[in-house]
């Protein structure tokens, strides 16, 4: 046997640094994955409801967020036009009639999270795709820096508006009383009308107005709306209010009183409560046919911190896309960027594998040779 320790400390040394070399290269490889996660983006094209009524307005949101901070975005999204008509969104949001351009590379500040709202109408019935096209750019902290980006299409479908079954029940004018007996000379107990006269100078006095929808004979008691302060607050005699909501809802939880038992109330318009103003309806109604209608204005406004700063002006849906500097950005495409570096990181880790392919070759035969020493 020649030199038995000699040997053994060979392999032992080589096993040691082989152990060090491979964990640096474990370490390399999760500081490199880590760097490339850390720099990616995702686009998100969505909307409330994908499946819309011909005439309806629909809203296209187009959200981009990432880990680390963006300065900007911009990129071209394509559609049909013969389904869907571009609107306008927001000073940042350049169109004309079969596609669109998000260009917010102006910004004063950076964020992980840019969103946008694109305002279309639906033309006819069919089903289109809006789909983000080359070229596109995702800038990092500064402009000369680019992210790789993932994304996906949206798919909208667009119905014959089915025709209505019922009209809306018209506000009905204020009926005719019937004749009632005179009271008797000297008498002081107030008639209804004088209640109701008194009532109305008491409204007057708060700020609130008696309208011609309000019957005295189908009166609510109390009304309210959970989560929504009613604007002026809830008087019998005073039809009109208003309320503010910050996001589109399907519809809202309207809580109400009759004054009377076996009064029937209606309520209309509390469905698809999308941005803009929103007229709810609750018609009162008595048994002999009189009613009032009492009618709440929600206006749907979005808070403003998340969508895109205002920088310049929309154009008009029809226009061709405003300036050929902003319309035509040079072609430097975000996917040939990810492809290139998707390859070097096969590259890198191929080569790390082999090397450690042969590191445990070597290793399974210096203890081969080292074993064979010792059995002679």
């Amino acid at each position: 046997m020649k030199n038995p320790i000699q040997y053994k400390q060979i392999v032992d040394h080589g096993i040691r640094a082989a152990g060090y070399i491979i964990l640096l290269l474990l370490i390399c490889v999760c500081g490199w994955e880590s760097h490339a996660s850390a720099d990616c983006a995702d686009i998100k094209i969505t909307t409330k409801q994908q499946v819309v009524s011909k005439g309806d307005t629909v809203y296209v949101m187009v959200t981009v967020t990432s880990t680390t901070a963006m300065s900007g975005f911009e990129g071209f999204f394509i559609y049909d036009n013969t389904v869907l008509q571009f609107q306008t969104g927001g000073s940042v949001v350049y169109g004309n009639d079969d596609a669109f351009q998000i260009s917010d590379i102006d910004r004063s500040s950076t964020a992980t999270k840019l969103k946008y709202s694109i305002k279309f109408k639906a033309r006819k019935a069919g089903d289109t795709e809006i789909a983000l096209t080359g070229p596109y750019h995702v800038f990092g902290e500064s402009t000369s820096t680019k992210l790789s980006a993932s994304y996906n299409s949206l798919v909208l479908v667009v119905k014959d508006r089915e025709k209505a079954t019922a009209k809306e029940p018209s506000v009905a004018k204020k009926p005719v009383q019937s004749a009632r007996p005179k009271k008797p000379r000297g008498s002081k107990t107030p008639s209804r009308s004088a209640k109701s006269k008194e009532n109305n100078k008491t409204n007057a006095a708060k700020g609130n107005k008696k309208t011609s929808t309000i019957n005295d004979r189908a009166l609510l008691k109390s009304l309210e709306i959970e989560g929504v302060t009613l604007s002026p607050a809830f008087a019998e005699q005073t039809s009109d209010y208003t309320a503010v909501i910050q996001e589109e809802k399907e519809w809202l939880n309207v809580i109400y009183e009759t004054e009377q038992k076996g009064l029937q109330v209606e309520i209309t318009g509390n469905k698809n409560l999308q941005k803009g103003k929103n007229m709810i309806k609750l018609i009162v109604k008595n048994a002999d046919g009189a009613q009032s209608v009492y009618q709440v204005e929600v206006t749907v406004q979005p808070e403003q911190e998340t969508m895109a700063p205002e920088s310049g002006q929309n154009v008009p849906p029809g226009d061709q896309l405003a300036g050929s500097a902003t319309a035509k950005p040079q072609v430097d495409a975000s996917e040939e960027e990810m492809r290139i570096e998707k390859q070097r990181m096969q590259y890198i880790v191929g080569i790390m594998a082999a090397f450690c392919g042969l590191l445990i070759l070597g290793i399974i035969s210096l203890i081969r040779r080292y074993r064979s020493q010792n059995l002679k």
